[in-house]
């Protein structure tokens, strides 16, 4: 039988030489730990292409719940079901854009304020796009 072994390694940083960051939430201090591949892993499908908004939402707060120790994870959560509160999912977006701006070193907004768009960098395409079944009723 096939044996995985996983105790020998160390999980590492999805982003290279990325450190945690610690950042304030009002007046709370909270520290985001650079996520691990599986966690991107995960993010990204929850986001990708075909993807529900309800499923790219449940990706963010799995992603948060895994970068935050469990004091932090319990405060922006506690935030967050507050009827009272105002912390939303617009904070939430911010802060996710700093930290990910913060470990990949630059910025994914340009000085305007509007998203940049990636260089191109080679010809047009000319392949089709396949279609994709649907795999839900519906």
């Amino acid at each position: 039988m096939k044996e995985f072994v996983t105790a020998a390694k160390t999980a590492e940083s999805a982003i290279e030489n990325a450190e945690p960051i610690k950042f304030k939430i009002d007046d709370r201090e909270l520290t985001a730990y650079p996520p691990k591949d599986g966690q991107v892993m995960l993010f990204m499908a929850a986001i990708g292409e075909g993807a529900s908004p309800i499923n790219g939402v449940v990706g963010i707060i799995d992603l948060l719940d895994g970068i935050f120790e469990e004091d932090d994870k319990s405060y922006y959560r506690g935030r967050l079901m507050d009827r009272k509160d105002p912390f939303g999912i617009k904070d939430v977006e911010q802060i996710m854009e700093y930290l990910l701006e913060e470990w990949s070193a630059r910025p994914t907004t340009s000085p305007s304020g509007s998203m940049a768009s990636p260089p191109r960098t080679g010809p047009n395409s000319t392949a089709k796009r396949r279609s994709v079944a649907a795999t839900s009723p519906g």
